[in-house]
Formats: structure tokens, C-alpha cells, sequence
């Protein structure tokens, strides 16, 4: 959620390079997202029904509404490092709710760690003006 913060404030000093924030750019970042996240987000919440476990669908969906935003606004700052940590963070997030709640992944715990770390320093540097 801070990140989402981080990427709505203005940048210092004012830019203002291709997309960003413009309805296109978002339209396309979303529509990009949407589809390479819908079969996995399929996947985990008919997993977690299958489980039993239906009480974490609403959260789960709410968690990935605010990774969406966060990886759109990413994507549409400007800032190489922030897109590619967004997605780095999107692919982490969607490897560990696939190896928690769907099967383990062969050596997911690695490639989680691996995955959320470099996006987080993206992440970081990305923000900082």
C-alpha cells in the first residue's frame, strides 16, 4: 500500500514522460495485467474453495486489487526500476499464493525470496528522488 502512496506523489522535479498517468497508459498497463494475472488468480481461488478455505477469497482478491494498482502505477511513473519491481513483486506474490495454496513449486521458496527481494530494492530505488 505505501508504494501505491509513493507512486502518486509528484515527481521532483516535474516530468512528464510517455504514459504516465494518462488513461491510455493505464488502460494498457491494466489490460496487460489483467491478462497475464487472470489465469492464475483463477486457479488460487478455486483452490482455496476446493480447500475449504473460501473465507480468504475476499481477502486474497483484495490483496490482489492493490497489487494490480500498485503494478499499473508503476508501470505508468516513468521509472524503469519501478515497473520492473512491480512485476518482479506481482510474480512474486503470485508464485507464493500458487505454492501456499495450490501445490509447492519446486524450489518455490527460493525463487519467492529471490523474486520479492529484487523488487523490493527496485521498488526502493525507484522512489527515491
Amino acid at each position: 500500500m505505501l508504494f501505491i502512496v509513493g507512486f502518486l506523489q509528484p515527481p521532483s522535479p516535474p516530468t512528464s514522460p510517455p504514459f504516465a498517468f494518462s488513461p491510455t497508459g493505464i488502460a494498457v498497463a491494466l489490460g496487460l495485467v489483467v491478462l497475464v494475472e487472470a489465469v492464475p488468480s483463477v486457479v488460487i481461488l478455486r483452490s482455496l474453495l476446493r480447500r475449504g478455505d473460501g473465507v480468504l477469497v475476499a481477502p486474497v482478491c483484495v490483496y490482489m486489487a492493490a497489487i494490480v494498482t500498485m503494478v499499473v502505477l508503476a508501470t505508468n511513473v516513468g521509472v524503469p526500476a519501478a515497473a520492473v519491481g512491480a512485476c518482479a513483486f506481482l510474480v512474486s506474490d503470485t508464485l507464493l499464493a500458487v505454492d501456499r495454496f495450490v501445490r509447492p513449486i519446486r524450489q518455490g521458496t527460493l525463487l519467492v525470496h529471490v523474486t520479492y527481494h529484487v523488487a523490493q530494492l527496485l521498488l526502493v530505488v525507484s522512489l527515491l528522488k
